[in-house]
């Protein structure tokens, strides 16, 4: 939450949807040691699901989680642009702490551009919701609800292929180093879209995009289609599912007011704790 609040706020408006994108494509590379190493480990201790091997595979991914931890700890406010606003830097006075001439009929055309502007409406709400929230809520609302519907499908892909799909360890692994790489194609390609047609545009475009081949997925299991063609339109589904939080999170940061952005990250927390929440109901229903 607070690295997220403390990201945006190192960010000048209207920059944010390119440096998230950024972030999320290094998110993503660095997604795929694990499942690198995972796969190098498996294939050394004979390439088996046996619970010494797991534990040993497991146990050494949380160990390269420190050197992150200890990064961490030099994160500092020291560091948060100071935006600077535009009425403040038309009023710079001159070396002799008085407006030039130029300057004067500058200020005096732009104030008078500033009054002759028709006031703005206040924008129209949506039900309940006022209309500077509508944006952020809307936002909060779709994340918690996919969260919910990921917590039931998405921890369990695992165990369909170890079950179902019979996929040995290096196998699982291979496609937890590929579903990262198009997830980083993806997230450029979605930050792209959303340039010409917006953000949210395109992060609903992708969602639908999402949801079909999930249902592809399902009934090319169903049809008794090959492995590799359902692996397929696994890789494509999560790719395209989980290309759109950086236009989603920028839109959000955008829309809320610099103080207040550090509660609206905290919603990513109700977040995993719905996916929580829903993976046991996932499990219970399986």
């Amino acid at each position: 939450t607070s690295i997220s609040a403390l990201f945006a706020d190192s960010i000048p408006d209207g920059k944010r949807s390119h440096y998230f994108t950024q972030r999320m494509m290094l998110t993503k590379l660095g997604s795929t040691a694990g499942p690198t190493v995972s796969l190098t480990m498996f294939a050394v201790l004979g390439n088996n699901w046996t619970t010494k091997d797991c534990a040993t595979v497991m146990t050494f991914g949380q160990s390269i989680c420190l050197p992150g931890i200890v990064i961490l700890c030099f994160l500092s406010d020291r560091y948060i642009v100071e935006h600077i606003d535009n009425s403040e830097s038309k009023t710079e006075t001159s070396p002799e702490g008085k407006l030039s001439p130029t300057e004067k009929t500058e200020t005096q055309q732009t104030l008078e551009q500033e009054n002759e502007r028709p006031v703005e409406e206040p924008k129209k709400g949506f039900l309940c919701i006022p209309g500077h929230r509508v944006v952020p809520v809307l936002i909060a609302i779709a994340d918690i609800m996919s969260g919910c519907a990921a917590g039931m499908s998405v921890r369990y892909f695992t165990i369909f292929f170890i079950d179902d799909l019979k996929l040995s360890p290096s196998i699982v692994s291979l496609l937890g180093i590929l579903s990262p790489l198009g997830q980083m194609v993806l997230h450029k390609l979605a930050h792209i879209g959303g340039e010409k047609i917006g953000r949210c545009q395109m992060a609903v475009c992708f969602k639908w995009i999402g949801i079909a081949l999930m249902i592809a997925m399902i009934l090319s299991y169903k049809h008794h289609f090959h492995v590799s063609i359902v692996s397929i339109f696994y890789l494509l589904r999560t790719s395209f599912m989980n290309a759109t939080s950086n236009l989603t999170k920028s839109v959000l940061m955008d829309s809320v007011p610099r103080k207040e952005r550090g509660k609206w990250s905290a919603l990513e927390s109700v977040n995993m704790f719905s996916w929580s929440g829903s993976a046991a109901l996932g499990g219970f229903l399986v």
